[in-house]
């Protein structure tokens, strides 16, 4: 069966990677966590004469009804829900990084005031869900993310957001990292450009994720449902 990636990736440096032993299967747990990454809006009119300016990339709407599904299968089957989206001080003190790779960061900041990026209406959060508030690409780094996936002994991340080649791809090295398996639904990820979107999956599927197709996901959790031994139990 073919991957979204076949057209980018040539098939002698996908037979490189697979001579190296790369792409092994993670597979599913048996506690897992949605975790969406930064599906907040990017074209915000904050106040008048003022507006955070960073459209969603051409096509970006057919991943809202994905991740619909996603958070409908998730919540059936008592899954944890993480949302991370940004919140920076007004005066863009706290940006650090950003401020020196990003013209307009700090324009940002003064746009939203000191508020966190909100949520697409779409697919905000519901009161019960967790959200974590960032300030660099990973939703691990400095927040209390592990902390509280630890304590409800979550296995498994299902991961999906925006963008996949930046803090996508800065979360799931992370979740690696702390040993999860960490499954990326292809159908729910986005980027502001297809090239980057779709070697950004290959590589994190061959060596950091498994990149899952939607309804491989919608299994598990329908399964996990039946079950009876939700994650949040």
């Amino acid at each position: 069966m073919g991957r979204i990636w076949d057209d980018v990736i040539g098939e002698e440096e996908r037979a490189l990677y697979e001579r190296a032993g790369y792409g092994r299967p993670a597979g599913f747990g048996a506690r897992p966590a949605l975790l969406l990454v930064d599906l907040y809006v990017t074209d915000v009119d904050a106040r008048e004469g003022s507006r955070f300016r960073d459209p969603l990339p051409a096509g970006a709407d057919q991943y809202i009804p994905a991740v619909q599904l996603l958070l409908k299968a998730g919540r059936a089957a008592r899954t944890p829900v993480f949302y991370s989206t940004n919140q920076y001080r007004a005066d863009g003190r706290d940006m650090i990084g950003w401020k020196h790779k990003s013209w307009r960061a700090e324009s940002h900041c003064r746009t939203l005031d000191g508020r966190p990026v909100p949520f697409i209406p779409a697919v905000a959060p519901r009161p019960d869900d967790w959200i974590i508030y960032k300030q660099r690409p990973s939703v691990f780094f400095g927040t209390q993310l592990v902390g509280y996936l630890v304590d409800l002994q979550i296995d498994t991340l299902l991961v999906g957001g925006q963008s996949t080649s930046g803090c996508v791809r800065a979360t799931v090295l992370d979740a690696f990292s702390y040993g999860f398996r960490t499954i990326v639904v292809e159908e729910c990820t986005f980027d502001r450009a297809t090239v980057s979107h779709k070697v950004n999956l290959f590589d994190m599927h061959q060596k950091y994720a498994d990149v899952t197709p939607l309804g491989e996901v919608l299994d598990y959790l329908r399964r996990l449902a039946c079950s009876g031994s939700p994650a949040s139990s």
